[in-house]
């Protein structure tokens, strides 16, 4: 179960190094750092993304624990960026939903879904979501 720590250790270090970086966007700097760890450990990443049938429910706990956090800093982050966003909470869930499918796709698939490609993709499809 060390794998998906480590991806929660990843997200958890590239939401902080936002902070080290306030001239770019906190979306852009937390998607790269997002690609970076999966780039560097995608099995971990495979694991975190799409958890295999019948694994132990600590498991299922804890990705539900992250996803739950995730979704909280992507509402918490649209209502910075946009304070009369009509529904915020929503606004993250299909942006969880959309992020993770394809993160999943770069980890099963990355010399189609490159990360190059995701971080042309991904910065403007927030950027339409959030009013920004």
């Amino acid at each position: 179960m060390r794998s998906p720590s480590r991806a929660r250790g990843s997200l958890a270090a590239a939401v902080a190094a936002a902070a080290d970086q306030p001239e770019r966007p906190t979306f852009d700097t937390v998607f790269d750092g997002v690609l970076a760890a999966i780039d560097e450990n995608p099995s971990a990443w495979r694991l975190f993304l799409s958890p295999p049938q019948g694994a132990p429910p600590e498991l299922h706990a804890r990705l539900a624990e992250s996803t739950k956090l995730v979704r909280g800093f992507l509402q918490d982050e649209l209502e910075r960026l946009n304070p009369d966003l009509e529904d915020p909470e929503l606004t993250a869930l299909a942006l969880h939903a959309a992020g993770s499918e394809l993160l999943h796709q770069h980890v099963v698939n990355p010399t189609a879904v490159t990360a190059d490609r995701l971080r042309a993709f991904i910065p403007a499809a927030i950027a339409r979501r959030s009013g920004r």
